[in-house]
């Protein structure tokens, strides 16, 4: 886990889901981590990269890693930016200790990953386009489709009646906090942990999800052309 007085700035060239940085938060640790834009072309994008180094100093971080996301357009001109920008950060806040980070990600590291993505979407497209029993609604029904975890949590789970074949009613889930479901005609309360581990199909759901692939990609699509 790195020290608590660190800070992080993913440096990304287009849309980001904030949820990312609260991840990279969350496992590594750090007392802040922020999103900051620099354009494609190497243009900071609404001095969003200040915005971030300032929030990232109010939070008492006295060391700041800049690292640039995989999805930004890194060429020589952003590596150029990015250099300028440290060094103007480091002027604007003199008591913390701007840092930039390369990836090293080598271009077969990220073949590698776009490959296994690819397989998990083929997998979940076989299974019925499966969801975590976590993100259902109360009132919905659903099919176990697989658990994931080790055999002992599979075993747990299994003795509880959630095996693949059987129907599971959710009762109560609040977003937060355990969820209340019924199986085998009892209910019983799930951590939100083992509920994602419980992969279900949405009873009524067609074999064949079309949102799994097209929406997103269309997503996608349009954050693209926004910033280009």
């Amino acid at each position: 886990m790195a020290g608590t007085d660190t800070g992080v700035i993913l440096i990304a060239s287009g849309q980001v889901e904030p949820d990312l940085a609260r991840t990279v938060q969350r496992m590594g640790g750090y007392r802040s981590v922020e999103i900051g834009l620099l354009g494609a072309n190497g243009s900071r994008a609404q001095a969003d990269v200040r915005l971030a180094a300032a929030r990232v100093a109010a939070s008492g971080a006295h060391r700041v890693l800049l690292i640039p996301l995989l999805t930004a357009a890194v060429d020589d001109r952003f590596e150029a930016a990015l250099d300028e920008a440290v060094m103007e950060l480091r002027a604007e806040h003199p008591d913390v200790e701007f840092i930039p980070v390369r990836s090293g990600i080598l271009p077969d590291e990220h073949a590698r990953l776009l490959a296994a993505a690819l397989v998990r979407a083929e997998e979940g497209s076989a299974e019925g386009c499966t969801v975590g029993l976590s993100v259902l609604s109360a009132g919905q029904q659903a099919v176990v489709q697989r658990l994931c975890g080790c055999n002992e949590f599979i075993s747990q789970m299994a003795a509880l009646g959630f095996v693949p074949g059987s129907s599971v009613d959710v009762v109560q889930n609040y977003g937060t906090g355990p969820l209340i479901v019924s199986v085998r005609g009892g209910r019983l309360a799930l951590g939100r942990e083992e509920a994602r581990k419980v992969r279900v199909r949405v009873a009524g759901q067609p074999a064949y999800c079309r949102r799994r692939f097209g929406r997103p990609w269309r997503r996608v699509m349009r954050r693209g052309r926004r910033h280009e």
